[in-house]
């Protein structure tokens, strides 16, 4: 897949009172701290619950919420959440310019969903009038994202003041955006990877709670090298070492919530 980059202006938004998790909340998001009861989306999808992210989130953010800051999420369409969290970022950040990555399900796991969330795409016309800058990729084709990186660059967008990964959950596909996104992280940002505990090892693997190996030992690698026996798979032999050692030096918080886990990545400042 050759990626696709949306420009839009950035331009001043209406400032909103509400906190984050009061955002969260109004977007019906499960990175919410909030009984997912009172959502409408629970019925039809009662395993899902509020992972409680905005915990983790609010005080990183509010410091930079007048900011002209950059921002990225990738994975900002689902049948549950259609751009939801990029409406919030929105409406939190009034000065950011927020960029949102998806392949509407295309090559993703599970097989069969890029019709359904295809036809979510036009939902994204009016999020570009308010602001947001789009890149049409997919997180698990290596060339795809350097691609998309090097069009960024070309484009002078050189540098993000934080990303965050929300997409496949496949651990390869997660390894290799850390991999080639990370160094356009600022000194001081962070790059947050989202619910490590429910993630695919493989593409074609069936969820399992707790069990994403490759992206935990490469995050514990950096910190203690001592040999262990971790099951993780042959297709991310060769992406575990490029990513350690792209991160060295960095600042880990690695925090449990609701029995989901957020990884955040801090780049330390010289």
């Amino acid at each position: 897949m050759k990626p696709l980059l949306f420009f839009s202006q950035t331009t001043p938004r209406p400032v909103s009172t509400k906190t984050l998790n009061e955002i969260f909340i109004q977007h019906e998001l499960d990175k919410s701290r909030a009984d997912e009861h009172d959502f409408g989306w629970h019925k039809s999808y009662p395993y899902c619950h509020c992972n409680g992210y905005s915990t983790f989130y609010g005080p990183k953010l509010e410091p930079l919420r007048h900011s002209p800051i950059r921002m990225l999420e990738i994975g900002i369409c689902t049948q549950l959440f259609p751009f939801g969290s990029v409406k919030a970022w929105l409406d939190y950040f009034p000065y950011a310019e927020v960029w949102g990555m998806d392949n509407f399900g295309i090559g993703s796991y599970p097989a069969g969903s890029d019709e359904a969330l295809l036809e979510k795409a036009p939902l994204l016309h009016p999020l570009l009038d308010r602001g947001l800058s789009f890149i049409f990729g997919d997180m698990g084709d290596k060339d795809c994202v350097q691609e998309a990186k090097n069009q960024l660059i070309s484009a002078s967008i050189t540098k993000f003041d934080f990303i965050i990964d929300d997409g496949s959950h496949i651990s390869k596909d997660t390894l290799t955006s850390l991999d080639i996104f990370w160094d356009m992280i600022v000194p001081g940002g962070f790059y947050a990877i989202e619910d490590l505990a429910t993630a695919w090892p493989e593409p074609q693997g069936s969820l399992m709670h707790g069990n994403n190996y490759e992206v935990l030992w490469a995050l514990k690698s950096m910190y203690d090298p001592t040999p262990e026996l971790y099951p993780y798979s042959d297709q991310c032999l060769d992406v575990i070492p490029r990513v350690v050692k792209s991160l060295e030096g960095v600042g880990l918080g690695l925090s449990l919530d609701h029995a989901n886990w957020i990884a955040f990545l801090t780049k330390k400042t010289k």
